[in-house]
């Protein structure tokens, strides 16, 4: 496809551009002065399951910040745009220092990228997708007490919400499905804007908080999803259990050995929007966004870093997880290798090149900031 086509998207990328620019240029300007350092970053990428990837992040912070987690401000911008037009803008801000011991933090994200859909459960086939053009907001405030020993006690209020716009592809077998099931399928590409409550425990020994060599990371949180903070009344209140630990080892000199086992258990059928999927960037990156979603799942993933050339290393994975609606009964593997271009000024981010393979599909690419975990 000619170069000409691509620069044709800027025109209706326009409102993207400026909500990035407006937005760094605000960070840039609520920093100046201080300590803090700048790593921008411009992307041009590709995705399995949108395309042609153009975007860009900001990543500020002061220098002590990677050093011992002491700063008093983190901010990042992230913002992606594709051939549609669509885009994704996600934010994430962390002030310490307003109180003793108190951490105060605001994740948000907006999107209209097209979501996948291929059913519920482990045994969803990879020609089984339908495609939903939404428009989806999520945004999670939280306050965290800094305890002795590197613990904290966390509260979050987690809202999502989603406006579906069209189904832009549907498998055929929906049309071979009865009344109850076409009632249920249809629910689960519906509108939803459901809020949660989570409290959380987390203990961080690690050294470094983007690219660590040593140390590990322990997080047990605790969320409550009821219908009586959404507007669907069709799932009953439910209770999530998440477990998460990560562990970083320095092999040898330079090689460092990165693993996370991660759970997640519900008590009933939570709403669409917090059901648990694994496939992506993150998570078995074998598999496409939402290939597997279910209300409980496990993972297991193990990676080796290691050096290439000056600012550029490298990585080979494999993970392991399943999602289910009683007890786990598959192994879905995924394995693959990839790049990281690591960013002035003083190199701590990363840019991620990531290329998986898992089960039935195709080989995915995906460009990232900073380690899956």
């Amino acid at each position: 496809m000619p170069l000409t086509h691509y620069f044709g998207l800027i025109t209706p990328m326009n409102k993207w551009l400026l909500y990035i620019s407006l937005l760094s240029l605000l960070a840039i300007n609520a920093f100046a002065g201080e300590k803090y350092a700048f790593a921008p970053s411009p992307v041009i990428g590709y995705d399995p399951d949108l395309g042609v990837v153009l975007g860009g992040a900001l990543f500020v912070y002061p220098d002590q910040y990677v050093k011992n987690n002491t700063a008093n401000q983190y901010f990042d911008i992230q913002g992606y745009m594709i051939e549609e037009p669509a885009g994704q803008v996600a934010v994430n801000y962390k002030v310490w220092g307003l109180m003793p011991n108190i951490e105060l933090s605001i994740s948000s994200q907006y999107s209209d990228f097209y979501s996948n859909y291929y059913g519920i459960g482990d045994s969803t086939n990879d020609t089984a997708l339908a495609k939903i053009e939404k428009k989806s907001f999520d945004i999670k405030p939280g306050i965290s007490y800094i305890l002795k020993n590197k613990d904290s006690l966390s509260f979050y209020i987690d809202h999502k919400s989603r406006t579906k716009v069209d189904v832009v592809q549907q498998p055929d077998y929906v049309r071979q499905l009865d009344d109850v099931q076409q009632l249920d399928y249809a629910q689960q590409l519906g509108d939803e804007t459901t809020t949660a409550l989570q409290f959380s425990w987390k203990r961080d020994t690690r050294n470094a908080r983007f690219s660590p060599d040593g140390g590990a990371l322990y997080e047990a949180s605790f969320k409550f999803v009821s219908p009586q903070l959404s507007n669907l009344n069709t799932f009953d209140d439910t209770v999530q259990l998440e477990l998460d630990y990560r562990n970083y080892i320095k092999v040898v000199k330079n090689l460092v050995w990165a693993s996370r086992a991660s759970l997640g258990l519900s008590s009933n059928k939570p709403s669409h929007l917090f059901m648990y999927s694994i496939g992506g960037s993150n998570l078995l990156r074998g598999y496409s966004v939402n290939r597997f979603v279910g209300r409980n799942y496990y993972a297991i993933q193990n990676e080796l870093r290691f050096p290439i050339w000056k600012t550029i290393s490298g990585t080979a994975f494999v993970e392991f997880g399943d999602v289910s609606e009683t007890g786990f009964d598959k192994v879905l593997v995924s394995k693959g290798v990839g790049l990281r271009f690591a960013l002035p000024p003083d190199y701590d981010i990363k840019l991620r090149l990531d290329i998986a393979q898992g089960g039935d599909e195709d080989s995915k690419i995906f460009f990232n900031f900073d380690h899956a975990f």
